[in-house]
This record gives C-alpha cells, structure tokens and sequence, in this order.
C-alpha cells in the first residue's frame, strides 16, 4: 500500500472514531438529562407541568362530617389522585393552612379519574376524623405519578358536623318547672327520642340522651315529665327542653350563681342531622369531641 493510501485510511479511521465518540457521548447525555429531570429532581418545572393538576373545583358545602365538592382531574401524567385536609379550628378561612393530614395517600389514593368527594360516600368520603369534627377543615388535592405530585387548594373552610353554637334558658336566675333550655346549632337538627326527665344536679343539668349542662345550682333534684305536651321540641336550628315535673315548692327551684359560666356537652344519639345537598345528605350526630362543640352559657 502506497503512503497516500496509508494516509488516507488512518484519516478515515480517526474521523470514524471521533465521530462514535461524539454520537455515543450525545447518546449518554441524553439519558443522564432525562434521568435527571424526571427522577433525580421531581419538583422541577418540567416534571410539575408534565403531571397536570385538578382544576375547576366547584364551591364545596358541608356534607355529612366532611364536604362535597367535585373538579376535574388532570389530563396528563396522572396515575391517582390524592386527598389532604387542614384543620383551621375556629378559624372559617384557609389563610395559611398546613395540609398535613392525609384523607387519602399513598396505598389509600384514588383513582385517577375520580373527580368528586363526599361525605361518608364509600369510596370518596370526605368525613374527617372524631377529632376533627367540629372544627373548620380545608382540603387539598393532588393529581400524582409515584413520588411527584402537582397540588390544588380547594381553598374554602368549612365547619364539618352538627355543632352545637349556642346554649340560653329563660330561668332568670333560677331552674324549676317550665324552665325552657335551647341548644343551636349550625345546621337544623332533628329528634328521635320521646319526652324526657331532667336531673338537676349541683354542678350540671343533664337531658337525658341529648346533653349536659354543667353549672352551680343550689339544689339536687329530678324533674319528671310524666304526660302532657312534649318537653323536647324541634324549632328552626334549635332544640328546646322543656323542665317538667319539678319538685313542688321551694324544692323545686334551684338558683343559679349569678355571673357564672357554663358549657353544653352533647350525648347520646337522639340529635341528629342530615347534613348535604341533594342527593349528597348523610346523617351525623350532635358533635361532642372538639373543644368548639361545647358552647358556653352564662348565668
């Protein structure tokens, strides 16, 4: 072989080199790079416009202990749907709301069609926990694929339960028969029991499977309601116990200190509500766990 030939075929052969390094170097590069995006940095802007969000959430309502509220789900990226809330206690916004409790997460998540919560609905169900009832909840959704996740704020607080808002009795300073007690409550209640006796005590009056009112009261005794007119009635958002059957005569009256406070417990099953729109309405019982469901009552 001439030295021309030689010449040209060691050329020929650096050039083929440098050009499979380069293709093969290209090729590498390209793999690192998506790597890099799609697993190494989830919250990139890449990756959070590529798993679509939830989007148009409608106003949610109270519904059971939870809310009703639907939206429409993300369109790419998305293989569940998951559900947090916040709760905002007393407070009826979601200013600065932490959503650290899970509803659905992880083996839990919904699918990634489902575009709708509801209270107590199996499946969708929004109620939150015994803890939580009462209080003001938001919630968050989020649209996920593995451990990346695009999030929305449904961003409207809304008070989960039927609370018990407001206690008054028309005793003007004292408990005897005809003593009328009305409990409020943010939604309209309902009653399932009959006529009831009523225990005044010397620290709490107590309608049996309803409530409890603590206080100080002069004197123990137990008010009978034996026929006559119902002593528990429904009126508006309100319940109201009628004291029937007192002790005749001063026995039958118990002052109360003036100028103290008092609280209303709930119990038992008889109050209810169903709480929701239209075919989104599901019973619940009078809250009696967060400290917003004992209303305070002074004397």
């Amino acid at each position: 072989m001439s030295r021309k030939a030689r010449s040209w075929a060691t050329s020929a052969a650096l050039l083929m080199l440098i050009a499979g390094g380069a293709l093969a170097y290209g090729h590498e590069s390209g793999t690192l790079a998506i790597f890099t995006a799609d697993t190494e940095n989830p919250s990139a802007v890449f990756q959070g416009s590529w798993v679509v969000g939830p989007s148009a959430f409608n106003v949610p309502v109270a519904s059971g202990n939870g809310q009703y509220f639907t939206w429409t789900a993300g369109n790419h990226g998305v293989n569940a749907e998951e559900v947090y809330f916040a709760d905002q206690g007393a407070t009826a916004n979601c200013t600065g709301a932490s959503y650290s409790n899970a509803l659905y997460s992880g083996g839990t998540a919904l699918g990634a069609a489902i575009a709708t919560i509801d209270g107590a609905n199996a499946g969708t169900s929004s109620d939150v926990p015994a803890a939580n009832i009462g209080h003001y909840i938001c919630y968050q959704v989020r649209s996920t694929y593995n451990a990346w996740y695009t999030a929305t704020n449904v961003g409207t607080a809304v008070q989960v339960g039927l609370v018990p808002t407001s206690i008054s009795y028309n005793g003007g300073g004292q408990v005897q028969t005809n003593t009328v007690f009305t409990i409020g409550y943010n939604h309209t209640p309902a009653y399932s029991g009959g006529d009831i006796n009523v225990v005044v005590a010397l620290g709490s009056v107590t309608f049996a499977g309803i409530g409890t009112v603590t206080g100080t009261f002069s004197k123990a005794f137990t008010c009978t309601h034996t026929s006559g007119a119902a002593n528990v009635v429904v009126s508006g958002a309100t319940v109201q116990v009628t004291l029937k059957g007192c002790p005749g005569g001063a026995g039958g009256k118990a002052a109360v200190t003036a100028g103290t406070h008092g609280t209303y417990t709930a119990t038992g099953s008889t109050v209810t509500s169903s709480i929701g729109p239209a075919g989104h309405a599901y019973a619940v019982n009078q809250c009696n766990v967060a400290a917003v469901c004992f209303p305070i009552i002074t004397y």
